[in-house]
């Protein structure tokens, strides 16, 4: 069967997915449904009710992009894989790749807290920490993250997508990030990033 995403691309988790598989040339169906519009169903796919899933067979549903990654990177090959398969470089571009999830994971808690949470209970004290965490790790991936180029790695790719997904949620952020915006710029004009367009 031709494998089913779920989860709309403004997650930066499931984009990074999507944008991975085009990159792969692997084809699926896109299943846009919401945490919240679509909870249900997502927790039918996933009993945490987190997207992106990837369902590969009737009985058979990915979750996580890592793990869904990890997959696509063993169909694609050794050769084509967005992650290299083993040694020092593979440790770079995981090191790379968990930083990046780890700002989307902190950029996405910043807008639950200030977009979902009622003013009143939101906390300061903890936002300005995930703010704080989050400049630390665009700071390092800005001075660590390979400049663009062709065929990208995973960890260049799931760095240009936090930036957009950082830019379209936290305007006016505030960070300093001159090397990710310029790969962030690049990577959005290829064909496999357009084929994914942004959407909230």
């Amino acid at each position: 069967m031709t494998p089913v995403l779920v989860g709309m691309y403004d997650s930066p988790f499931v984009r990074r997915v999507a944008i991975s598989m085009q990159i792969y040339g692997i084809d699926y169906d896109h299943q846009n449904w919401s945490v919240f519009a679509n909870q249900e169903a997502v927790g039918r796919m996933n009993p945490l009710g987190r997207v992106p899933a990837l369902v590969i067979s009737d009985d058979e549903v990915l979750v996580e992009s890592s793990a869904i990654l990890d997959y696509l990177d063993e169909l694609a090959g050794p050769g084509r894989a967005l992650t290299p398969p083993s040694g020092a470089d593979r440790r770079r571009v995981l090191q790379r790749s968990s930083m990046a999830t780890g700002a989307c994971e902190k950029a996405v808690a910043i807008v639950y807290e200030t977009q979902k949470r009622a003013p009143e209970y939101q906390d300061p004290a903890w936002l300005s920490r995930l703010q704080h965490q989050l400049a630390r790790a665009v700071g390092w991936l800005d001075e660590n993250i390979p400049a663009f180029s062709e065929p990208l790695d995973q960890s260049q790719l799931t760095s240009a997508v936090m930036v957009r997904f950082v830019d379209e949620y936290l305007p006016g952020h505030g960070l300093e990030w001159p090397r990710l915006q310029e790969l962030s710029r690049r990577c959005e004009a290829t064909a496999p990033f357009q084929a994914v367009p942004f959407s909230g």
